[in-house]
């Protein structure tokens, strides 16, 4: 079963209610910084296309764990602990039926870049395009990705995340976050946690994308967020790891955690 939030509406209550970007998927709503005003958006749909396809990744971890017990690991690994395989790659069948068969022709015994396995790199599926990435090919790169270390979602070691180990709650912990600098899809390179609390849209490495103002996080719980630029980084990083024990009561919260949550983020936990 599913962990449930131990954030409270009785803790974390947000004061106002945050602006949906569109009722087509969940919870999908602009993440407030203190008070800062929404950016203006060019194009509203690009960014609810977006944030709806990061919500449909983070649900094929779901069924991922339904089957195996785990959610897919960050990269698969050869017998000498060199990855092979990208998260990304193993998510497929659970993404559709031409993604499953894309699944089917790739040689996860082989490294991603293996002869056989390059004719795939530009046959990258739709889900893993974010509709307004110009940079890179738009045909093999993506800028969709998981933070690494151990104590967040993409724990570098080869294996998965099982449920039981979110323990701050599946809808406190980001599983999916947008690249400033796209990589070829099949890669097994994401976002490392020492540049994913850095500055927004302000490090190559880090969280960034072409949505003005920001960028689309995805939370463990499939609920996905608009993160603006000025995030305080404090907060940030709470969200990124799995058990910082910061949710657990109201009378011992990180310094300023619950005036900022209340602030930035409806904690309303749904199950997708």
């Amino acid at each position: 079963m599913k962990p449930e939030s131990r954030a409270t509406e009785a803790n974390l209550t947000p004061p106002n209610p945050l602006t949906p970007i569109t009722p087509m998927f969940k919870r999908l709503s602009f993440l407030f910084i203190f008070a800062i005003p929404l950016p203006l958006l060019a194009n509203e749909a690009e960014l609810a296309s977006c944030a709806e396809k990061m919500g449909q990744l983070a649900l094929a971890f779901h069924n991922h764990h339904d089957t195996y017990g785990k959610h897919p690991p960050l990269f698969t690994v050869d017998a000498n602990g060199k990855p092979l395989h990208s998260w990304r790659v193993l998510i497929l069948p659970y993404l559709g039926r031409s993604e499953a068969e894309l699944y089917r022709q790739i040689r996860l015994d082989e490294p991603w870049n293996s002869a056989y396995n390059k004719q795939f790199h530009s046959k990258m599926p739709e889900m893993f395009r974010c509709p307004v990435s110009t940079l890179g090919d738009t045909k093999r790169d993506t800028i969709y990705c998981m933070v690494v270390g151990k104590e967040t979602m993409g724990v570098p070691d080869g294996q998965g995340i099982q449920w039981n180990q979110i323990t701050d709650g599946t809808s406190n912990t980001i599983l999916l976050v947008e690249r400033k600098t796209p990589v070829c899809w099949m890669e097994p390179v994401d976002v490392l946690l020492e540049h994913a609390v850095l500055e927004i849209n302000t490090h190559d490495l880090g969280i960034g994308s072409e949505h003005p103002g920001g960028a689309i996080i995805g939370f463990a719980d499939a609920a996905t967020y608009f993160m603006n630029e000025g995030i305080d980084l404090e907060i940030l990083e709470l969200f990124l790891v799995r058990d910082s024990r910061q949710f657990e009561t109201p009378e011992a919260p990180f310094p300023n955690t619950v005036e900022s949550l209340n602030k930035i983020k409806n904690t309303s936990h749904h199950e997708p």
